[in-house]
């Protein structure tokens, strides 16, 4: 596949045999996506050794309503008409390096019904968002032997259900902010996080989007001027522990869950990294 820069089965492959042949594995209701996440999941234990890793989720949509009608098991994807699927994959990459070292695992799952009308009454686990949580216990079980996991997820995966129940000693999230969540000491986090020092200041290129005429710069030195937020326009890092409240339906029976406010840019733009 990457040597190929594919991953269309007629393009993988040498001939129309080793077409069919893989064709028929695919097709072998013996073959199982959880057997062949179990597998990789071994193989990934074995290679993260000792190493900081860090285990990047994220979903994609996958829309074939082109092939509808000769496809089976499609619900529907994002605009709620076109036939398609949906694919939360888990992927592993050594911190320090950056090496791409390979899946830990992936959910592939069809939406065959809108959202619940009182949906926020559900438990996490009734829930498509669930499949953040899955992803990162994933992440924890086959990732066991690194010297350290950090969960990295968008805004999506800023559920509380997750700051509640997933780190530990050695596994981190680091999940852009979604919510302007309530502080166990009083206070939201927004408003907290703009009062913290600035830890660290520098420079990133960032490349050339699609349609822009160049590439933007983010620059940060010197102090915070006052008017409009300059983490709209520099790149700074903050980074301090708070605790957050427990939300109204929460059933935990343990300690509060600490967040780790960490802000660069501005965590609420959705135009900016992180």
């Amino acid at each position: 596949m990457v040597e190929r820069s594919t991953v269309r089965i007629r393009r993988l492959s040498n001939d129309r045999i080793e077409e069919a042949r893989f064709g028929r594995w695919l097709n072998n209701a013996k073959v199982r996506l959880v057997e062949m996440e179990c597998t990789i999941g071994e193989q990934m234990r074995a290679r993260v050794v000792g190493l900081h890793v860090l285990a990047i989720q994220d979903t994609s949509e996958l829309n074939y309503q082109a092939h509808a009608g000769r496809t089976r098991g499609l619900g529907t994807v994002g605009n709620g008409r076109d036939a398609g699927l949906f694919v939360h994959p888990v992927l592993a990459v050594e911190a320090e390096s950056g090496a791409c070292l390979g899946l830990v695992g992936a959910q592939v799952y069809a939406r065959h019904e809108t959202a619940a009308k009182h949906r926020r009454a559900l438990p996490i686990e009734s829930k498509e968002s669930m499949r953040w949580l899955e992803g990162a216990q994933t992440a924890k079980h086959y990732l066991d032997t690194a010297r350290h996991v950090t969960v990295v997820a968008d805004r999506e995966s800023d559920i509380y259900e997750e700051w509640e129940r997933l780190p530990e000693a050695g596994f981190d999230l680091l999940t852009r902010a979604c919510r302007d969540r309530a502080l166990a000491g009083g206070g939201y986090l927004y408003a907290w996080s703009d009062a913290l020092a600035v830890a660290e200041r520098f420079t990133l290129d960032l490349p050339e989007r699609p349609l822009n005429a160049s590439a933007a710069q983010a620059a940060a030195s010197g102090p915070i001027p006052p008017g409009p937020r300059a983490a709209e326009r520099d790149g700074m890092l903050k980074a301090v522990a708070v605790p957050l409240a427990p939300e109204p339906d929460s059933t935990a029976a343990h300690d509060r869950p600490v967040l780790i406010a960490v802000a660069w840019p501005d965590p609420r733009r959705t135009d900016q990294l992180l």
